[in-house]
């Protein structure tokens, strides 16, 4: 009796299911990164190093920036161009930027950002 009651609620429970009723909808869209299994992990360790690539290219941004604001402090101005930044001596060496990209200096606010190479 004990087993044929449970077997019923199992029955029930398994026809109910515990949705709406409803099939999942799918998304609409899926992006696709690789185009196959066996280019995947070439296309990770390219998404990989093109992340490296843009961290390495902020960390040089900001350290270049720190020299700028220490120039203007130590000066009463901003500095002419990024080369001077290396002829004062607040940065050793000229970093270079990530490829594609390239340091864009305005002098009159003391602001350097990457932009799109030209």
């Amino acid at each position: 009796m004990k087993m044929s009651f449970l077997t019923a609620l199992a029955s029930v429970a398994i026809l109910t299911g515990c949705g709406s009723g409803e099939a999942p909808k799918a998304p609409a869209e899926v992006k696709k990164e690789s185009s196959s299994v066996v280019t995947a992990p070439v296309d990770y360790l390219a998404g990989t190093m093109k992340a490296g690539e843009q961290m390495k290219g902020k960390a040089e941004l900001a350290v270049l920036q720190k020299a700028i604001d220490a120039c203007q402090a130590e000066n009463e101005k901003y500095p002419a161009s990024l080369d001077e930044l290396v002829a004062k001596g607040f940065i050793k060496v000229m970093p270079a930027a990530p490829a594609g990209l390239q340091f864009s200096y305005d002098p009159a606010t003391g602001r350097v950002q990457l932009t799109p190479k030209q």
